[in-house]
């Protein structure tokens, strides 16, 4: 029995590109050309109405909602909305519907893919299914949006009337852990915090104290992007139980709870986006402004994509189909979770290896219809996968 080697080299790259989600755990990158490239924007127009982010996994209602929805109107819309055969569409979380921001994009915008998004409208505001706790006077009764005129995120009152784009999967959630050594990881996305924030420094400053950081045995410290820097906003801890981070893991600033991202505004250069802590809203800022926001250093993380890769992007319109890996071993087999271990703490940490996992874009389709083709293939790998995997979990 002979095989194509290339074809089944490839094949056994595939599985552990596809374990258990291909693309688990990544923060996609903001769209700011001015920072390093770590997981370009992917979407495939899977021909059904449906748009797949590859790299969050989720897939979006390609067209906006006809007509403008009041927050309680959304919700319900997306909860009876068919779509491309499935029934389980709701209303984005305030995280999931910022991916979809593209930083690069300046005022008006919109800020968002228009190859894959094409009815978005300039200065138009989605809802995101995220209520306000905020406990000012005047925000009561409210919930989270995205302003794709320049890609804020803001609170506003549930009867105001705006757009609606319906998000099917799994939604993130973090999994923190404390390192003992002044550092908490986020297991869910494989970056590292420092526990504490740093004092209140102009935009340059701030960069600059993060390079320089050298801490709990690692010196690769960095400005989190805004999309990183979201990530460990807590929604449901907001003004009168701020701030809108856990405070179990992450040490009150007494410097302040504005902090400073890398993403530049795409409007005015000068200025950069930031996150205010003490309800979590995304707002835009002068990089000279006084008094200047604190900082958080992070770093690590995982990335499908070398430092030196300017673009992954894909125009392919195909239906979607489920990975092979899952289809070959089974979506409970263990092997799955090995392989996506391997794939992300060792294979993703070199240029070979990233270069190995890019393989992926160009090969996909070609493996996948080699594997339904040929039973034989499919058996050949799944020994093979078997006999490594062993090996793959034992390694130190």
């Amino acid at each position: 029995m002979h095989f194509r080697k290339p074809i089944f080299i490839r094949s056994v790259f595939f599985l552990l590109l596809c374990s258990n989600s291909v693309f688990a755990g990544l923060v996609p990158d903001t769209g700011d050309p001015n920072e390093r490239v770590c997981n370009p924007r992917f979407y495939t127009d899977l021909g059904n109405g449906i748009i797949k982010d590859n790299v969050t996994d989720l897939m979006w209602q390609k067209a906006t909602a006809q007509d403008y929805h009041t927050w309680e109107q959304a919700l319900s819309y997306c909860d009876n909305l068919t779509l491309g055969g499935y029934t389980d569409w709701r209303l984005p979380t305030i995280k999931e519907l910022s991916t979809l921001v593209d930083s690069g994009t300046a005022y008006p915008g919109p800020a968002i893919n228009m190859s894959y998004f094409p009815d978005t409208g300039a200065r138009s505001n989605y809802w995101s299914s995220t209520a306000s706790v905020s406990t000012y006077v005047g925000d009561a009764d409210s919930a989270w949006h995205v302003y794709f005129g320049n890609g804020a995120a803001l609170f506003d009152k549930k009867g105001n009337s705006y757009h609606v784009r319906a998000v099917r999967g799994v939604s993130s959630s973090n999994n923190f852990v404390d390192n003992s050594d002044e550092t908490i990881t986020d297991t869910s996305t494989g970056l590292m915090w420092s526990k504490s924030a740093g004092a209140s420094f102009g935009f340059p400053d701030a960069q600059q104290q993060c390079e320089y950081l050298s801490k709990s045995g690692h010196s690769d410290w960095r400005l989190p992007t805004r999309n990183e820097l979201q990530t460990i906003v807590d929604y449901n801890r907001t003004i009168s139980t701020y701030p809108a981070f856990d405070t179990n893991y992450f040490e009150l600033n007494i410097y302040g709870l504005y902090q400073w991202s890398s993403t530049t505004y795409a409007f005015d250069t000068h200025e950069v986006w930031c996150i205010d802590f003490h309800e979590g809203g995304i707002y835009h800022t002068k990089k000279t402004t006084s008094p200047p926001p604190s900082f958080r250093p992070v770093r690590a993380g995982q990335c499908i994509a070398s430092t030196t890769t300017t673009t992954l992007t894909t125009t392919t319109t195909a239906p979607f189909r489920l990975c092979p890996a899952r289809q070959i071993l089974g979506n409970d087999n263990p092997n799955l979770i090995i392989l996506r271990v391997f794939r992300d703490s060792r294979l993703a940490q070199s240029t070979v290896g990233r270069k190995v996992i890019q393989i992926y874009y160009n090969n996909a389709d070609s493996i996948n219809d080699a594997l339904e083709r040929s039973p034989a293939l499919r058996a050949v790998t799944r020994r093979m996968v078997e006999v490594i995997t062993p090996l793959i979990g034992n390694k130190e």
